[in-house]
């Protein structure tokens, strides 16, 4: 796991990050930090260095790469078991239906495809980290 200093005086999800490629990490990142409300606090490589980052920093939020060194859905069901309240986005370069249900039913909310583009990776974040509009009957 690799601490990231956090930007203090704002109202943030904290995030950890968990892909075993430190270019996508870094690309991931970047991304990310576009997104006011969300502060990564840490990076893990491995499902035990995953673990590890959200025992020790109780994230809001994990985007978790599905191929992570380990396998994706051991990681989610490591997350949730070490904190449910966790949410997870998994990401994968794969589009098979039942690599994203794998990952779903381990806990994942959110299964966005690596497509080279961040705006889905974005959406999805913001989806999971955005409270629910409320329905008032009419």
């Amino acid at each position: 796991m690799s601490a990231i200093g956090s930007r203090p005086g704002r109202p943030l999800h904290t995030v950890v990050l968990c892909d075993d490629r430190a270019e996508m990490r870094r690309s991931v990142r970047a991304a990310l930090t576009t997104l006011p409300a969300l502060d990564v606090v840490a990076e893990a490589w491995d499902v035990a260095s995953c673990g590890e980052a959200v025992h020790d920093l109780r994230p809001d939020l994990v985007v978790l790469d599905v191929n992570i060194p380990g396998g994706g859905p051991a990681a989610a069901r490591l997350v949730k078991s070490i904190r449910w309240a966790t949410l997870i986005v998994a990401y994968s370069g794969r589009h098979e239906e039942h690599i994203r249900a794998e990952m779903l039913g381990a806990g994942a909310g959110e299964y966005v495809l690596k497509t080279g583009r961040v705006g889905p990776l974005l959406a999805a974040v913001t989806r999971l980290t955005s409270p629910p509009a409320l329905a008032y009957p009419p």
